[in-house]
């Protein structure tokens, strides 16, 4: 009986011994051995991953994967996004915006004249009201925004007449004369301006120095003569231009400019007592102040 019993237990034993340490046990260190390989890939996988870069890809880069765009659909509009930089009408690569403008309009302001005589004395008047054609060309670099640095090219043209009464009597029988003068004036003009950008709109203000080139002539009792000089100039002006087209511009300038010079012509006068005429030199002080208005196009590069 306790043999059979003993029997039965070592039996039972390696039957036990048999289902947790036999082929069950073969299928589960089979599992453990797939499950560490498993983690050796991950781990493997996950440390190359940490040494890559961002923005280098995996080592050895990317293979090349096209790319093309979702067809667009019926009717709707394809938008297309580009970083490039639109140039400026004619810019020619330039590092800053350069305008060349002209234009011409009309001067009419105030002239400052005195004409001094030897023997017959001086007369002083201001020729108001006397006026002509003046005209412009200028060309303009926009480097610094909103100022704007230009050399400028003005004409004016003036004519008036001037009444002088002699002190001295009778002058061939006349107690007064009236002289004819025309004043032409051509400058180089070195201007700064403030020009501010409104989307299409410019208003400008400046001012400017230079050199005036002047001609004198006058004409009376008969006799004319001419002068020519060269004096320091100055003027202010203000406007606005008006894009009407990229890179073409059109605009308006009230100008103030001023220029003095001396200028000495030859004339026949009669000296006080005498009954001979004679020719003497005449001095004629002149400020010149017109005040003109032009209109002007320009093109910017």
């Amino acid at each position: 009986m306790r043999g059979t019993l003993c029997e039965r237990s070592a039996v039972t034993l390696a039957n036990r011994h048999a289902v947790f340490y036999g082929r069950p046990r073969k299928s589960k260190i089979a599992a453990v051995v797939a499950t560490a390989f498993f983690v050796a890939g991950v781990s493997n996988f996950a440390g190359k991953a940490k040494a890559w870069d961002i923005l280098d890809g995996p080592p050895g880069g990317l293979p090349p994967y096209p790319v093309s765009a979702a067809p667009p659909t019926s009717g709707a509009p394809v938008l297309q996004a580009s970083t490039a930089p639109v140039p400026a009408p004619w810019s020619f690569g330039l590092p800053f915006h350069l305008r060349l403008e002209g234009g011409a309009g009309y001067n009419n302001g105030a002239t400052d004249t005195t004409v001094s005589s030897p023997g017959v004395g001086s007369v002083s008047t201001n020729l108001i009201g006397g006026g002509g054609i003046a005209a412009e060309a200028a060309a303009w670099s926009d480097a610094v925004l909103p100022i704007s640095l230009g050399a400028q090219y003005l004409h004016f043209d003036h004519s008036a007449s001037i009444t002088a009464t002699s002190a001295a009597g009778p002058i061939f029988g006349l107690t007064s004369a009236t002289g004819h003068l025309d004043l032409t004036t051509n400058a180089i003009m070195f201007d700064t301006a403030w020009r501010p950008n409104v989307q299409w709109f410019h208003p400008f203000v400046g001012a400017g120095v230079g050199v005036a080139f002047t001609d004198l002539s006058g004409s009376g009792l008969g006799f004319s003569a001419s002068n020519s000089q060269s004096a320091l100039a100055g003027q202010a002006f203000f406007g606005f231009d008006y894009d009407i087209a990229p890179g073409i511009y059109f605009g308006l300038t009230s100008r103030f400019f001023i220029s003095e010079a001396t200028y000495h012509v030859t004339s026949v006068n009669l000296p006080n007592g005498a009954n001979v005429p004679v020719s003497v030199q005449n001095k004629i002080d002149v400020t010149n102040r017109p005040i003109s208005l032009t209109g002007h196009i320009g093109v910017q590069f």
